[in-house]
């Protein structure tokens, strides 16, 4: 993941202000497809990422959020939503670009989709989010992340909804 700090310009496109920014989950623990909406007010859209993937983004996002002011609580609770139904992804993310800008008070998000190098098929688009949607994604992450499988006392690895074979059990 690339992240930083970026001054008006370095932008190679400008970026879509983002009215919901929402990860969510399809389907049972040890199967979930884990996703990401992105709601603007002429479109919406999701991407599907890997859940190392989420869980980067938002320790990332999490970590900046730390250097700035926080946001205005009413508004973080505002920001939450879950996934619009039916959810399904457009994409796979691949790449993952995030930055401040200072100027606008925004983070911009830049997503590329999984695809060959050179691929000119390939989708790509930059996202402006705000504090507090940041915020309640990070919150939503966190909650996702903790939905997942249980696990095992011994070794500390995922169960399996059909069972586990813990390699300490020997």
């Amino acid at each position: 993941m690339r992240h930083g700090e970026i001054s008006p310009g370095e932008a190679s496109e400008p970026p879509v202000d983002v009215v919901v920014f929402t990860p969510g989950t399809v389907g049972p623990p040890g199967r979930r497809l884990f996703l990401v909406q992105i709601v603007t007010l002429a479109d919406a859209l999701t991407v599907k990422f890997e859940k190392i993937q989420l869980a980067a983004l938002a320790r990332h996002l999490e970590r900046l959020l730390g250097d700035l002011p926080p946001p205005d609580p009413d508004e973080c609770r505002r920001a939450r939503s879950g996934l619009i139904r039916p959810a399904r992804p457009a994409w796979v993310a691949g790449e993952i670009g995030l930055a401040w800008d200072q100027r606008r008070d925004r983070f911009l998000i830049s997503l590329e989709e999984e695809a060959p190098e050179g691929d000119p098929t390939a989708q790509h688009v930059t996202l402006a989010i705000t504090r507090a949607q940041a915020t309640a994604f990070v919150q939503r992450t966190a909650e996702l992340l903790a939905a997942g499988r249980p696990l095992c006392p011994l070794c500390g690895d995922p169960v399996d909804p059909d069972g586990h074979m813990c390699p300490r059990s020997n």
